[in-house]
């Protein structure tokens, strides 16, 4: 079977680590919380058909199918934790095994092919701009809502348009990772660099230098997306006084808060409530 699917919807996982693929392509973005994600070569060339690809295991029980797919997945995987601001490229036929915590929630893009220019991409992991983060925000807000088909195909059409927009960011840099990690546990805080550089055993000058190459963003500047999008994600979906959700995001004046907030997202963050 090769049936054509273009949809998006907003799923969640378990902690329990699952392994699959599928003929289709998929986009994942991350809404709420971090997916550990595990992404081997494709089984076949993109280009033959969904039967080609079984044709070898039609003697093969679905226990051995399963095993033998990860056996040889596991010596050529490449692994990464993908949070809110970032999204994981699948292709049709790639062995992927994931897992997240049932909270966390993602907004996934079932697509017959990926776009060309993010088939030119030397990475599977894309940085996620602002507007389609929000966009994404959006879409999880009204498939949550309403069941409106052709409101979901132009919102599928739009979401297209935006992917191709976005660029691929290294997160296979272990170092840099460990620091990111770090910085989104507590958002309260604000760590020194030289703390920061020391997570990453790397010299201050290093650390600078390799952080920005692999975010692109200085990490004050890395750290303020983080708080920002977790501020406006908390004035969404909660209840929180503006006071309490400022110093969730490191601000321990509201006033100070609502200036940044105002500077970042260009309104005030009662306008999100």
């Amino acid at each position: 079977m090769n049936q054509t699917i273009s949809r998006l919807s907003v799923r969640s996982y378990s902690l329990k680590t699952r392994m699959h693929d599928h003929h289709y392509c998929q986009v994942v973005m991350p809404l709420h919380g971090v997916i550990e994600i595990g992404l081997s070569p494709p089984k076949i060339p993109l280009h033959k058909s969904a039967s080609a690809a079984r044709k070898s295991t039609d003697k093969e029980t679905e226990a051995q199918i399963q095993t033998r797919k990860e056996n040889q997945a596991y010596s050529h995987e490449i692994k990464a934790r993908i949070g809110p601001g970032q999204g994981v490229l699948i292709r049709s036929y790639q062995p992927h095994r994931f897992c997240a915590d049932e909270k966390a929630r993602f907004l996934v893009a079932d697509l017959p092919e990926l776009p060309s220019s993010l088939l030119q991409l030397s990475e599977p992991f894309i940085s996620v701009s602002d507007s389609l983060l929000s966009f994404c925000q959006f879409a999880e807000i009204q498939l949550n809502t309403e069941h409106a088909p052709d409101l979901e195909s132009e919102m599928f059409t739009l979401f297209m348009q935006l992917l191709e927009k976005q660029q691929s960011i290294n997160l296979y840099d272990a170092r840099i990772q460990k620091v990111t990690e770090f910085l989104a546990r507590d958002l309260s805080l604000t760590p020194p660099l030289s703390e920061l550089a020391a997570i990453a055993c790397l010299s201050l000058s290093q650390y600078k230098h390799l952080f920005r190459q692999v975010t692109g963003l200085s990490t004050g500047q890395y750290l303020t997306k983080l708080r920002m999008e977790k501020a406006r994600a908390l004035l969404v979906h909660s209840d929180y006084p503006v006071s309490l959700i400022a110093h969730q995001t490191g601000y321990q004046d509201a006033s100070a808060f609502s200036r940044r907030f105002r500077e970042y997202f260009g309104e005030a963050p009662r306008a999100f409530r």
